[in-house]
């Protein structure tokens, strides 16, 4: 099992200097849903940025020599925000040049604009470089039989925008895949599976192994903006069959981001895709309709870019608004990978995936006469026989991180399990040595037998909402099982199923945050307490009430516990995580920490356990 500690004024000084020392060493983060990680960056990793409705007709009152109004055609400043910017491309999302994207406008308007970086630009096709009727109420320059199949697009941009008649390309950027389609389905020959996109839609991701992959063209299939249309529904499945991971687009005249979700809008945050739309590109704006499921930021005033840094195995988005302007919005994503989990497909045209399942749970609860308190804000991990190291969990979007050595370093396994608001448990569930992850939520315990994506392979009831979840091998046979801790009692499962519990004692005090490991050595697991008002911890080596065997004081107010075997020596020892440090011991006894390292972000919530079943 894994915890924490403190330690008195000699440690906390040299503890200063050392946590001093390894902040200079960790990455910055810093993000609004997944907060910007500390792992698994480099400095070196791709950054591009993307927005689309951008360039004015030139023959518009509103145009200014391209200098545009306060309010409309400002594709010159949020051009200003690519050109020199250390960018590797640009994508330009479709309505790159109004009216038409006639030949002469493109060359009048956007080339002074973002043609500055058309260099580094894959664009895709909106619909209004199709039309080849002006408009009516406004200038529309070069919008005649000239412009018939999107010319003007086609001739400007050349063999970077993909073959005329088609629009759909693909592309890798640092570790990437990046797939261009075209949602002018009429014009493209099609966007159903059975179209010449769709089937090479399927064949080009069959193809590319990438563990990231971001896809984007012009018209959304979500939208609050009120022009989402369904046309693009069948590419979106063959994304989410083939675990895409992002999705631009514009048409909307708004900046839009949404949680992930599956093709029929459901939200998915295992499997899922996230959608941002990004019509902010200087033509002008439009209002909100309705807003759409799952939609998480919008904004209808500001002119901007999306910028995203492309990490081996994460992105990092920031939308940067044209000058003098304040709004924005980070943060940061895993990718998928390339391995589609198994999943059971419905018969309906589309598969459905679980978000971390939510089955009716089981009437089962711990009897017991007092209701529950409001947890603290860690959960207690279990022990491994092995050497133990250390991981986080992200509870504002279950975001998991772990690492095989207690260093600061990049993350060996990032994955997705879990909701906002759930608490990790971790254990070895089937006693084949390697520790794996799971989630309690609402007193359900979710648990898998693998650190990936995917189904839990164990869902039971066990507990009450606000009870703190607890793991340990408390008979030594070789498997970790169950437990909660609620005002001060344990109750405790020797098998990861709903029931009654096996052993009940009580050990500490209500607010107390519950921890085990085997503090002996004896192969068996046995509770403790951690108490966060003042880091004094509490050992027991037997499951039963009593006096503790061991007290000490380890740890500051606020600190999170973590306990492992971190040398291998068959012991369990106490550990504290904070502020995204952790500081651990070989030994229950006070004094000063034995390995101090970064890790996650302030807020996450440590976890620890023998992730890959490696001794030393």
């Amino acid at each position: 099992m894994k915890k924490m500690n403190a330690g008195r004024s000699a440690f906390l000084n040299i503890a200063s200097i050392i946590f001093l020392i390894m902040s200079f060493q960790l990455w910055p983060g810093a993000g609004t849903l997944v907060d910007n990680s500390k792992i698994a960056l480099a400095a070196s990793d791709p950054v591009i940025a993307a927005a689309g409705d951008i360039a004015c007709d030139p023959a518009s009152s509103n145009f200014n020599a391209g200098n545009g109004t306060s309010g409309l055609c400002r594709q010159k400043y949020t051009s200003d925000l690519l050109v020199n910017a250390g960018l590797a491309a640009v994508l330009p999302l479709g309505d790159v040049q109004y009216f038409c994207g006639g030949a002469q406008a493109f060359l009048q308007s956007y080339d002074l604009s973002w043609g500055r970086v058309k260099s580094i630009s894959h664009p895709v096709v909106g619909n209004h470089e199709y039309i080849t009727t002006p408009d009516s109420s406004g200038p529309s320059t070069g919008c005649d039989i000239t412009n018939d199949g999107a010319a003007g697009y086609f001739n400007y941009f050349g063999v970077t925008a993909g073959n005329p008649g088609q629009g759909y390309y693909s592309y890798d950027i640092g570790a990437w895949h990046l797939v261009a389609l075209n949602s002018n389905c009429q014009d493209a020959g099609g966007c159903s599976p059975v179209s010449p996109q769709g089937q090479w839609l399927e064949a080009d991701l069959t193809a590319h192994s990438n563990f990231c992959t971001l896809a984007y063209w012009h018209i959304p299939l979500f939208s609050s903006g009120g022009r989402a249309e369904l046309n693009s529904k069948d590419l979106w499945q063959i994304l989410y069959n083939h675990n895409a991971d992002l999705i631009l687009n514009g048409h909307d005249h708004i900046y839009e981001r949404f949680a992930p979700q599956d093709p029929t809008g459901v939200a998915d945050p295992i499997n899922g895709m996230r959608e941002f739309i990004v019509g902010s590109g200087g033509a002008n704006h439009t209002s909100l309709a309705t807003i759409a499921a799952n939609s998480e930021v919008r904004d209808t005033n500001t002119y901007g870019v999306l910028r995203l840094t492309l990490h081996a195995t994460s992105y990092d988005w920031n939308f940067v608004p044209e000058a003098g302007k304040t709004f924005t919005d980070s943060g940061t994503g895993l990718c998928h990978g390339n391995t589609p989990p198994t999943t059971t497909l419905t018969a309906a045209a589309t598969s459905t995936r679980t978000k971390t399942p939510t089955p009716t749970r089981t009437p089962t609860k711990t009897p017991t006469p007092t209701k529950t308190p409001t947890p603290t804000t860690t959960r207690t991990p279990v022990v491994s026989r092995d050497r133990d190291t250390v991981g986080v969990f992200r509870p504002s979007n279950g975001v998991i991180f772990l690492m095989n050595r207690n260093v600061t370093g990049f993350a060996d396994v990032a994955l997705n399990y879990g909701l906002p608001g759930d608490y990790p448990v971790v254990g070895d569930w089937d006693g084949n040595g390697t520790a794996t992850i799971g989630i309690y939520r609402n007193g359900t315990f979710y648990l898998r037998n693998s650190n990936t994506n995917g189904f839990a392979d164990l869902v039971f009831a066990f507990g009450d909402p606000g009870d703190q979840p607890i793991a340990g091998d408390w008979n030594g046979d070789g498997k970790d099982t169950i437990g909660v801790y609620r005002n001060g009692t344990f109750y405790l499962r020797n098998s990861n199923s709903a029931g009654v519990p096996q052993l009940s004692f009580s050990l500490g005090n209500p607010g107390d945050v519950a921890i085990a490991g085997d503090w002996n050595g004896d192969g068996k697991d046995s509770t403790g307490v951690f108490r966060p008002s003042n880091g004094l911890i509490y050992l027991k080596n037997q499951n039963s009430t009593g006096i503790a065997d061991i007290a000490l004081n380890y740890g500051l107010p606020g600190d999170h516990p973590v306990t492992g075997d971190w040398n291998n020596d068959g012991v369990d020892t106490i550990g504290v995580y904070r502020n995204g440090t952790f500081y651990l011991r070989n030994s229950n006894s006070n004094g000063f920490a034995d390995l101090v390292f970064g890790l996650g972000n302030p807020g996450d919530m440590p976890i620890s356990g023998n992730w890959d079943a490696i001794p030393n």
